[in-house]
């Protein structure tokens, strides 16, 4: 019986993707701390703004509102610290290399 592999999947993927983007240069303190504060950017600016507004609304707190305001701008500046501090030439790496990446995973669905 012959074994035919399967196509691949969405999840093998995005381990593939991280492990070529994260494991093959070595990175800096800095540079992963940057990253961390890209990648933290989005739940802490959603999530603690939707978390005070529910708060605002639940005790009829203007406090909260304003709250809910700075946690959202604090989300932007931890975006550009991030981007600050991984440095502009992982920046640009990552740039290159994900869309390869993507284009390389679409295309090997499609061929087999």
């Amino acid at each position: 019986m012959k074994h035919r592999a399967s196509k691949p999947n969405f999840c093998g993927f995005l381990v593939h993707t991280v492990k070529r983007l994260f494991f093959t240069e070595h990175y800096h303190f800095h540079t992963w701390l940057g990253l961390l504060l890209v990648a933290l950017n989005v739940p802490v600016g959603w999530g603690g703004a939707t978390l005070f507004l529910f708060f605002a609304v639940h005790y009829n707190s203007s406090i909260c509102y304003r709250l809910a305001a700075l946690t959202y701008l604090g989300s932007w500046l931890m975006l550009g610290a991030g981007i600050l501090l991984a440095g502009p030439g992982t920046v640009k790496g990552f740039r290159a290399r994900i869309p390869r990446a993507w284009k390389a995973w679409r295309r090997m669905r499609h061929t087999q």
